[in-house]
């Protein structure tokens, strides 16, 4: 289900152009520098805090943030630099309001739950 969720979010937030590109044109890449393990957290805030609302819609517990590499998951501090983001970025959404699909999406996922 949590994979479910985050590819949902990516769509969320792809423009038209990326929707049409398989993965939305994201590459997984392995092994990634410091400076692009940074440029990962900074643009996966986006999508994953959109995966901690659709966990929220549904009840769910289970939203765990994902640094992706292996190297990267057990450092603590990262971790918690990341997390910090993606709350940051959530509040920014329930604030300033959803993407138009998240929105629907969310609104879905609520009446799916009751």
């Amino acid at each position: 289900m949590a994979s479910a969720l985050h590819e949902t979010a990516h769509w969320c937030i792809a423009g038209k152009a990326r929707r049409a590109i398989k993965d939305f044109g994201y590459r997984y890449q392995a092994d990634r520098d410091p400076t692009e393990q940074q440029d990962f957290c900074r643009f996966e805030s986006r999508p994953q805090a959109l995966e901690s609302i659709f966990h929220d819609a549904i009840g769910s517990e289970l939203f765990t943030p994902s640094l992706d590499g292996i190297e990267y998951q057990n450092n603590i501090v990262l971790l918690e630099e990341f997390s910090e983001q993606i709350q940051q970025k959530k509040q920014s959404y329930l604030i300033n309001g959803l993407p138009k699909r998240a929105k629907k999406f969310v609104d879905a996922l609520k009446k799916i739950k009751t």
